[in-house]
């Protein structure tokens, strides 16, 4: 694992018989090596939601639990797409039949059964994801267990973030090799590129709100690249 921020140069010093790279005319075959970790980091605005939403249904009988579940979740999956929601962006997430008890007297008592169902749902309208969060509760929806946003292209944000990372990498060397004196090929040696997850931010969701639409915000996403970065440098010194 990489460690954020400026890192200590790793300096090695190859066998004085041995050229063992190409290297430019600017660096001897006397060139030492240094490596430095680069980091860029983009902010974006999320343009994809994703809610989990379900029904809960109790009864003494399963069969009428179920029945009922699926006519409620029916219900609300309509909902869903009538708001704009497509077909194939509605996802099963948990189906569970659960028994429950009571306890009396220190006796456990059984009182029946709840079924649950939930499913997620991919909004690609954010500005909606308040309204139709309403309009599948107003549909019998009794359970939002989960909502985040992302964005639906990530890719070009992170190729935005490696570019940074790479300048910010290139930066730290050079301000190295002028603390240290030393001349150092701005060209990287070797570039190892390390995954960065992409951060989502969980949003504030009122559903208390007086309002007529359920308040949602979406955050900015932070798409991160980390790239570890080997540059060559005189070890004589070209200053």
């Amino acid at each position: 694992m990489l460690r954020l921020g400026i890192m200590q140069p790793n300096i090695a010093h190859p066998a004085s018989s041995v050229c063992p790279v190409q290297v430019m005319t600017a660096v001897s075959c006397n060139s030492c090596i240094m490596k430095v970790g680069g980091k860029g980091v983009v902010k974006a605005e999320a343009d994809r939601a994703r809610v989990v939403l379900g029904v809960f249904t109790e009864n003494l009988q399963l069969e009428n639990a179920q029945n009922e579940n699926a006519q409620h979740m029916t219900t609300v999956i309509d909902a869903l797409i009538r708001n704009g929601v497509l077909k194939e962006d509605i996802k099963t997430q948990t189906y569970q039949i659960q028994p429950q008890y009571d306890y009396l007297n220190g006796e456990q008592v059984f009182r029946g059964y709840r079924v649950v169902h939930e499913v997620s749902a991919e909004i690609e309208n954010t500005s909606m994801v308040g309204a139709i969060i309403d309009e599948a509760v107003g549909a019998g929806a009794n359970t939002v267990s989960d909502i985040s946003f992302h964005v639906a292209n990530p890719q070009m944000y992170y190729h935005m973030a490696i570019n940074q990372a790479l300048s910010d990498a290139v930066s730290k060397a050079v301000s190295v090799g002028t603390k240290m004196n030393v001349y150092v090929n701005p060209i990287p040696l070797r570039i190892t590129e390390a995954t960065a997850p992409i951060t989502a931010p969980m949003p504030y969701i009122s559903m208390q709100s007086t309002e007529a639409v359920t308040p949602v915000q979406t955050g900015m996403n932070e798409i991160t690249a980390i790239l570890e970065v080997e540059f060559m440098y005189s070890c004589n010194g070209r200053y």
